[in-house]
């Protein structure tokens, strides 16, 4: 029996939304039942989870869902970040 996480079926139609609006970024969405491994590498507990990621680099994680306009301002934000400065701090770190 396939028992969905209703927040995660409405949180899906909000990422389908944003993806069709930035086609230049890889959006996924995992199984936490199915992929095990992996959500425990990102320690993930509870579902939906928002992770974005550029260039291996975790800069968001939160439970919980968000608006389409929320989740966009992310992207935004992430986009603008000057990631060799992301990266020098992490490795001075």
């Amino acid at each position: 029996m396939n028992f969905a996480c209703v927040p995660c079926v409405s949180f899906s139609k909000i990422i389908e939304e944003v993806a069709a609006k930035n086609p230049d970024i890889a959006f996924g969405k995992v199984n936490t039942e199915e992929q095990i491994d992996l959500a425990t590498e990102f320690n993930i507990r509870s579902i939906p989870t928002v992770m974005l990621l550029r260039r291996k680099v975790v800069l968001f994680q939160e439970a919980g869902l968000l608006p389409a306009n929320a989740l966009q301002d992310l992207i935004d934000q992430a986009k603008a970040l000057d990631m060799t400065e992301v990266l020098k701090n992490l490795h001075e770190n």
